[in-house]
Order: C-alpha cells, then structure tokens, then sequence
C-alpha cells in the first residue's frame, strides 16, 4: 500500500498510478503539484482524465 504522505509530488507517474489504483490524493498535495502537471489529461483505456477530477 502506498503512501502519499509528502507535501508534494513531483513525479507525476507517481500520481497517475496513484488515481489509477484508486487511491486518494489529498487537496494539499494536489494543490502543491507541479503547475505543469495539475491539469495533465492522462488517457488509460476509453478513460481521460485529470487528477482533479479523479480525485473528485
């Protein structure tokens, strides 16, 4: 099981598998994402989707 303690995520693969494996990612981490990875439509089968959204 992993852990999503820290105060950022930098990697953004890390956060992909995170909302693909249906863990949640907390309002702070998210707010302090890389800018250029917040709003990052990731595609996964017929599924797109942003982090945001997944986290919804």
């Amino acid at each position: 099981n992993m852990s999503f303690q820290l105060s950022a995520i930098n990697d953004e693969e890390l956060v992909h598998d995170a909302v693909r494996y249906g863990h949640i990612i907390s309002l702070e981490v998210y707010l302090n994402q890389n800018p250029k990875c917040i709003n990052k439509l990731y595609t996964y089968g017929k599924s797109q989707w942003t982090p945001l959204i997944a986290d919804n």
